[in-house]
């Protein structure tokens, strides 16, 4: 169970809360979530990772046969999130990031 003081920024920082929703659909599907800092944590089915960011340009990748980025501005105090999607390709799932709101 998450507390809602894992989904608040520390002071000073942005924080990115990574998810990959349950699916049967690239159920096995697994990645290594990225930032230039080094990396993030293992992005699984029904998986969360936060990562506390410092403000400004903030780029994020994963890779599996294929490679997806995401491009954070982040802002002091604010949560970002962002689900880590499993797309089907021929040979392979592909990684799929996008920010909500």
């Amino acid at each position: 169970m998450q507390t809602s003081s894992q989904m608040v920024p520390a002071d000073g920082q942005a924080l990115v809360v990574f998810y990959h929703p349950a699916s049967v659909v690239g159920a096995v599907i697994r990645f290594n979530v990225q930032h230039s800092d080094g990396p993030v944590g293992q992005l699984t089915n029904g998986a969360v990772i936060r990562k506390q960011i410092n403000p400004g340009t903030n780029t994020f990748w994963a890779q599996a046969i294929s490679q997806d980025a995401i491009i954070i501005q982040a802002e002091v105090g604010r949560t970002y999130y962002v689900p880590g999607d499993v797309r089907m390709g021929i040979y392979a799932g592909r990684p799929h990031f996008t920010q909500v709101s």
